[in-house]
C-alpha cells in the first residue's frame, strides 16, 4: 500500500501518476485571468458548483391549465472549492504558499477591483461572472500553530 502522507505537515507532494484508472479531474478552470498558472501547484480544485436559473412566473387557470410567463434569466452562481497547501515538497521553502496565491487572486480580481467579468471554462462552456467572495478555513494540529491544510471557497456571480 502506498504511503500517502509521506511529507511534512503543511506540505503537499506531487508525483507522476502512471495509471489512469480512478483518476479524477474536474473539467473546469478559471481561464481569464488564470487562477492556477502552472501545474503542479500548491492550489487545487476539489469542487465546482454552477447554478443558473430562469426568471419565470406560473399562473393556474380555472380550467386547470398552467401558463408560464418568462422574464429572462436570473444571475447565476459559480462556487469553486479547493485546497491550498503551504507549498509543494519540491519547493523546500521557495515561492508563495497556496493560501497566499488564493488570497492574492481574490484581492486582485474581485468585483470591486476589476470591471471585466472573469471567464470560467466549465466542460468547454465559457461562463462569465464577477468574483464576489472568498472564504478560507485553516485546519491545523493542536500541537502545531502552523495550519496543515487550508480549504478555500471562491464565489462568482455569473452573468445570464
Amino acid at each position: 500500500m502506498a504511503d500517502i502522507f509521506a511529507s511534512k505537515p503543511g506540505f503537499v507532494y506531487a508525483f507522476p501518476l502512471n495509471a489512469t484508472v480512478g483518476q479524477v479531474e474536474i473539467p473546469a478552470e478559471i481561464v481569464d485571468p488564470k487562477f492556477i498558472d502552472k501545474r503542479p501547484s500548491p492550489v487545487i480544485f476539489s469542487t465546482l458548483e454552477w447554478e443558473q436559473k430562469t426568471n419565470q412566473q406560473f399562473a393556474n387557470s380555472l380550467d386547470g391549465s398552467v401558463y408560464i410567463y418568462v422574464f429572462g434569466d436570473h444571475m447565476g452562481r459559480v462556487t469553486i472549492r479547493g485546497f491550498a497547501f503551504d507549498q509543494l515538497c519540491s519547493n523546500s521553502g521557495g515561492g508563495d504558499s497556496g493560501l497566499k496565491k488564493v488570497l492574492k487572486y481574490y484581492e486582485d480580481y474581485r468585483a470591486s477591483r476589476r470591471q471585466l467579468p472573469l471567464k470560467i471554462d466549465v466542460a468547454g462552456k465559457v461562463v462569465q461572472g464577477f468574483l464576489t467572495g472568498v472564504q478560507v478555513v485553516a485546519r491545523g494540529a493542536a500541537q502545531d500553530p502552523a495550519p496543515v491544510l487550508n480549504e478555500y471557497t471562491l464565489e462568482i456571480n455569473a452573468l445570464p
